[in-house]
């Protein structure tokens, strides 16, 4: 089936530092708002114009940060497809949700609460669309599988769950041995069923998931948004890298544009099912991806483009426009803000935080200093991987060996200067502050 044909089956039914506006926010509001939380796969956060990049076209991504709150400083705490998606599913580290790696299989769901279910129970119509990752996907409603999203299932992947990239040829399961194939550019087609399920539920609470695969590889855009070969690669790509670094920045930014075509239609469809205003919309992906970048390649990289992360997130009347925080924000962070966000109970013993005050600009709101780091399954360093933190200023990396890399993000922002030899307090400060969350959270240093 390609596209023209499946919308003829379904249109039919159809902070530190802020910088705020000064529209009052003191209104009405109903008692649950919706929840759409959007994210890529590999999308590190620089490669957006509102996050500084002036040669990939994102028109769509940037008008809506200026609509709401951009974190500029979200971190992908194991940046790792399924050790992400457990940690956003459980609000809970890898050492405390059981998966470190992605090819083991999915943690049992039962033991641990899980954000599709906290909103099920509070009343809310739950769907999850596209890249799944988090075992198998030819389930039934009431499957404690599908981890709370029993109302609408367009997973695409393998039965058992593993990850599919194919952008023009792909399928998605609506049930247990339903799989249907489809054809042209995926994010459209997810955005295709984003429809249905808006259109069906446009009078009832909503708590819907949307994972785009894009701009994970293969690094091949839709023909229309291909069109960015000589991209220029950022500083921290070696010389001798830098041909392979502009090919691959050429698809992976038009990957990301064709992502901000899908997103700005999808923005399109809430203002048309007048469902903008009682919405809480978040952009933000799983992990980064380094392309070259300090000569290495894809994830679980505790650099930068491996770490850090877009987060934007938009309440019409309750979050201010044009807010930019700097605070660190984590990927564990997500369940339990989103959850006080929409009013309801955050279950106890998570290892996130609960930041939707800062999110709301309330006077005195908490604000953590730093976001913990914690990657095992690293093809940079050997099991047990490594730990670290992540502050407004410095990223700090140590192995069970000792201090490894610290970088001044401010002064040094492509992280060409790696200071553990040269600041010996701050290696010693921030060392001391790792272990210390290592006890926090139950973390250790033995090998899987």
């Amino acid at each position: 089936m390609d596209r023209r044909d499946f919308l003829k089956e379904t249109v039919g039914i159809t902070a530190g530092g802020f910088l705020l506006s000064n529209r009052s926010l003191d209104v009405e509001l109903p008692e649950k708002p919706n929840l759409l939380f959007v994210f890529s796969d590999g999308h590190r956060a620089r490669t957006l114009g509102c996050y500084g990049d002036e040669q990939i076209m994102s028109p769509n991504f940037d008008k809506f940060s200026s609509e709401g709150m951009q974190f500029n400083n979200c971190i992908s705490p194991a940046p790792l497809c399924v050790p992400m998606r457990h940690i956003n599913m459980t609000g809970k580290f890898s050492c405390n949700n059981g998966m470190y790696i992605n090819n083991k299989p999915p943690f049992a769901n039962g033991k641990h609460e899980l954000i599709g279910r906290t909103f099920k129970n509070a009343g809310y119509v739950c769907g999850y669309i596209g890249k799944w990752h988090m075992g198998y996907v030819n389930t039934d409603p009431g499957d404690p599988r599908r981890s709370g999203f029993d109302d609408y299932w367009r997973v695409t992947g393998d039965e058992n769950g593993s990850g599919n990239h194919d952008y023009f040829d792909w399928t998605v399961w609506k049930g247990k041995d339903s799989q249907v194939a489809y054809s042209g550019f995926r994010p459209e087609g997810m955005v295709d069923f984003a429809q249905e399920f808006l259109t069906a539920n446009k009078d009832k609470p909503f708590c819907l998931y949307l994972s785009f695969g894009p701009p994970h590889g293969p690094l091949t855009p839709d023909p229309k948004n291909d069109h960015y070969q000589g991209y220029v690669p950022p500083p921290n790509v070696q010389e001798e890298d830098i041909a392979s670094a502009s090919e691959k920045m050429a698809g992976y930014a038009g990957l990301i544009e064709g992502l901000d075509d899908a997103f700005g239609r999808l923005m399109g469809i809430m203002e048309d099912l007048d469902q903008k205003r009682n919405t809480i919309v978040v952009y933000t992906s799983d992990h980064g991806n380094m392309q070259r970048s300090h000569g290495l390649n894809t994830k679980k990289k505790p650099y930068d483009e491996s770490l850090r992360v877009p987060f934007l997130v938009r309440w019409p009347r309750r979050i201010k426009a044009g807010v930019k925080t700097d605070m660190p924000f984590s990927v564990v962070d997500f369940y339990p803000t989103l959850a006080s966000l929409a009013g309801l109970d955050v279950p106890a013993g998570l290892d996130g935080g609960d930041f939707s005050d800062h999110v709301l600009s309330k006077p005195g709101a908490k604000e953590q200093t730093e976001a913990y780091l914690s990657m095992r399954d690293s093809d940079i360093a050997e099991n047990p991987g490594w730990r670290g933190v992540k502050t407004k200023q410095y990223t700090y990396i140590s192995t069970v060996n000792g201090p490894w890399l610290l970088f001044d993000d401010i002064n040094d922002p492509w992280q060409m200067n790696n200071l553990v030899e040269s600041e010996p307090a701050l290696v010693a400060k921030y060392d001391g502050m790792t272990n210390n969350l290592m006890k926090k959270y139950g973390d250790h240093w033995r090998v899987i």
